[in-house]
């Protein structure tokens, strides 16, 4: 969006933006005070796991009209794996989208349709995006 490359760290609730052009880092983003990746890292907490323990939540970004998306797993209810945050220019959460079906690990969307990349089924799957 907008020139710029967003990534996710699978493992941290940080948000990179890169400018396309220079290939450089224009911001950094905590995303550990929005509900849903917070409650992430309080259940993975809650586990005790060990110190090189691997926990993905965060999947994938993508930019569409002044809006990020961003493709994460849930555990508050049981393992999630097919959520979508939606947030605005300023990383406020304007809501969740569910996915139904498998796992997603890419995902990418427009006015009508958000398509999703399910590598079980090698296929990418599409979904009318009720707004």
């Amino acid at each position: 969006g907008n020139n710029c490359f967003y990534a996710v760290c699978p493992s941290y609730p940080i948000l990179e933006k890169y400018d396309l052009k220079t290939n450089e880092l224009i911001a950094s983003y905590d995303l550990s005070g929005v509900d849903i990746i917070r409650e992430n890292l309080e259940y993975i907490e809650s586990q005790n796991q060990a110190p090189n323990t691997v926990s993905l939540y965060l999947k994938d970004a993508y930019f569409y009209k002044e809006k990020l998306y961003v493709l994460c797993t849930t555990w508050k209810n049981g393992f999630e794996k097919n959520k979508l945050l939606v947030l605005d220019e300023e990383l406020s959460p304007l809501g969740i989208y569910k996915l139904p079906g498998g796992f997603y690990n890419s995902f990418c969307v427009d006015d009508k349709f958000i398509y999703a990349m399910n590598y079980g089924r090698c296929a990418v799957e599409m979904f009318e995006a009720k707004r």
